[in-house]
C-alpha cells in the first residue's frame, strides 16, 4: 500500500465510524456535542468548563451552553468552593451525575458493538491497532 492510499483508507474508515456512531447517538438521544462532552468527562472526576472545552476542541462560550444543556437533562452537575475538587476552591468544576454515568456508559458499549470497522480482528489486533492510533494522535496534536 502506497502511503497515498493510506489517507484515501483513513478517510473511508472514519466514515464508516461516523455512520456507526451516529447511529448509535440516535439511539441515545444525544448529539454528537453532547457526547463529546460526556465522554470528556471522567467518573468521579470533577473539571472546570475550560477543561472540557479543550477536551473537546469547542469554544469556552459553546461549551457552556452544552453544559447548561446537560445540566437541564440531569447528565452533569456543577459544583462550587471546596465540592467542586479542583483548584483552590474557587473554581467552578463539572462532573457525571449517576444518570450521566449510565448513559457514557452505554454510548460507550452500543458504539463498540457490532463495529463495522472493528468486527474482524481479533482483540490481539484492537490492542495494535488503539496502541497506533493513539501514538498517531499524539504525534498529530
Amino acid at each position: 500500500m502506497a502511503d497515498d492510499d493510506l489517507v484515501a483508507l483513513a478517510y473511508r474508515l472514519v466514515e464508516r465510524l461516523t455512520e456507526h456512531y451516529a447511529s448509535r447517538l440516535n439511539e441515545l438521544g444525544l448529539s454528537r456535542a453532547e457526547a463529546k462532552a460526556l465522554l470528556a468527562l471522567e467518573p468521579g472526576t470533577p473539571v472546570p468548563v475550560s477543561t472540557v472545552a479543550e477536551r473537546i476542541w469547542a469554544d469556552r462560550s459553546n461549551t457552556t451552553n452544552l453544559v447548561n444543556r446537560l445540566v437541564t437533562r440531569g447528565l452533569i452537575e456543577r459544583r462550587s468552593g471546596p465540592d467542586a475538587g479542583v483548584g483552590d476552591g474557587r473554581t467552578r468544576a463539572i462532573t457525571l451525575t449517576g444518570n450521566g454515568q449510565a448513559l457514557r456508559d452505554r454510548l460507550m458499549a452500543r458504539t463498540a458493538e457490532d463495529n463495522p470497522v472493528f468486527a474482524d480482528l481479533t482483540a490481539a489486533e484492537r490492542h495494535t491497532l488503539r496502541d497506533l492510533l493513539a501514538r498517531i494522535d499524539a504525534h498529530a496534536s
